[in-house]
This record gives structure tokens, sequence and C-alpha cells, in this order.
């Protein structure tokens, strides 16, 4: 849904963006990136918005690839959690031709328009500088403490 657009969707952006740079043979592209995290993110966030089923938590050490394939004159891409092929929703076969593999990627990463911000931030109830600025209120008149200003 949404939560993974905007929660892992940019770090898949990333991840896009760094394969067809490889595809379209720029000289800078990165033929391996290595991400690290936690479970909790990237590993979870990642298998939820590719829509792999898994019913236990992720391993320690655990590792997700994303392998990148030159397949004729086309590209495929493979995922691989803890050395075992990944099936991806969206794509015909374990090695997912990169037409598909695009379709899935648009569901995944938000849009630039998506990105955009127009909510204003409530205004803070406390002096940013002084955190401790409204105990003020609740300490009796004349009490001496170094730290309110």
């Amino acid at each position: 849904g949404n939560v993974s657009r905007f929660a892992i969707g940019p770090l898949v952006g990333k991840i896009w963006n760094n394969m067809q740079d490889v595809m379209n043979g720029d000289s800078d592209a990165k033929l391996f990136r290595l991400i690290s995290g936690h479970d909790m993110g990237p590993l979870i966030p990642l298998l939820y918005a590719f829509k792999i089923d898994f019913n236990h938590w992720t391993w320690y050490a655990s590792m997700i690839s994303f392998e990148l394939y030159k397949v004729g004159s086309s590209w495929a891409v493979r995922m691989v959690f803890n050395g075992k092929e990944v099936p991806i929703p969206g794509c015909s076969s374990v090695l997912c031709d990169i037409a598909e593999f695009a379709s899935v990627i648009e569901a995944i990463v938000p849009t630039s328009e998506e990105c955009k911000l127009t909510v204003t931030p409530p205004a803070p109830k406390h002096n940013i500088n002084n955190p401790f600025s409204s105990l003020k209120r609740h300490i009796p008149a004349g009490t001496q403490l170094g730290f309110l200003d």
C-alpha cells in the first residue's frame, strides 16, 4: 500500500535507478551496491513491498539481493533471499523480464509528485531552544533551578 511506497519505495527507486544506469552503459554505474540494515528496515519492508509471502521473522544476518542479468538483447532481474531464489509476484518466472520488473517497480516507487509535501507543520508547544521551558508553569515561584531560563 501507500505505507510501503513512502517507507521503502525510495530505496527501491535507488536500486532501480542504479540498474537502469548499468543497462544504459553508464560508466559511473555501480556493478555492486551493498545496503545494510536490520529486520525492520529494510528487510521486512522490502519483502512486504514486493509482496513476497513469508510467515516468519527474518533471521539474523539475513540478506536480500537483486541480481541484474543480460539475457540476449534484453535484461532480467532475480531476487534472492537467504540464498534461495524468490519468485516476484507480477513476474512470469524467477528470472524476471525487465519489462515485468519495471511494472512491479512502478507499483512500489512513489512518483516525485506523490513525494511533494503540502502540509504545514504545527507550531511547537514549547521553546525549541529550551525543551524545559514548559516546566516553568509547574514549578513554584522562587524555586532556583539552574537549567531553566
